[in-house]
């Protein structure tokens, strides 16, 4: 597929929506057990390691120390990769602005329905993209199963969205 085929904002759009839902699994990882269990797997990697004893504080909980030092990683993580995703964005809405000539097209000069603006196209894109890239990186990452409502709900979301589009 060619990059003349399809507009000049998908790419940003998708990319803002694949960010959005790398975000949504950093904050989730920022609060789920799973870091102290990858933390307890990092300092059983670096037993002999110097210093290890400082960072591999043990608890009850396990490794306290390494876990009090990736959590603000994560956080930091967060922070950098919403700036990201809303520079794309950002940007993904500049390209659809650019896209659009403003003039209407010869079915609105007739009195026909507008089409949706570019910018509700850009949020289409986003929000599908995110939709997409949550259930993946949630599956494949977390293990998390979707019912068949969720993606009930993901289709007439995505449907309605289509619709407003145009």
């Amino acid at each position: 597929m060619t990059s003349s085929s399809f507009p000049a904002f998908v790419i940003p759009a998708l990319t803002s929506g694949a960010l959005a839902a790398l975000a949504g699994l950093l904050s989730k990882l920022l609060t789920d057990e799973r870091v102290a269990g990858w933390a307890g797997v990092l300092c059983s990697s670096l037993d002999s390691a110097p210093g290890h004893n400082r960072v591999c504080m043990k608890s009850e909980g396990g490794p306290v120390g390494l876990t009090y030092l990736l959590r603000p990683i994560f956080l930091l993580l967060i922070l950098l990769t919403n700036s990201a995703m809303w520079a794309t964005y950002s940007r993904a809405l500049a390209l659809g602005a650019s896209s659009t000539s403003g003039v209407p097209t010869a079915d609105e000069a007739r009195g026909g329905a507008k089409k949706a603006g570019a910018t509700t196209r850009v949020v289409v894109v986003n929000t599908g993209a995110n939709l997409l890239f949550t259930a993946l990186l949630g599956r494949i990452l977390l293990g998390e199963t979707l019912s068949s409502q969720w993606f009930l709900g993901a289709a007439c979301i995505l449907s309605g969205m289509v619709l407003v589009a145009g």
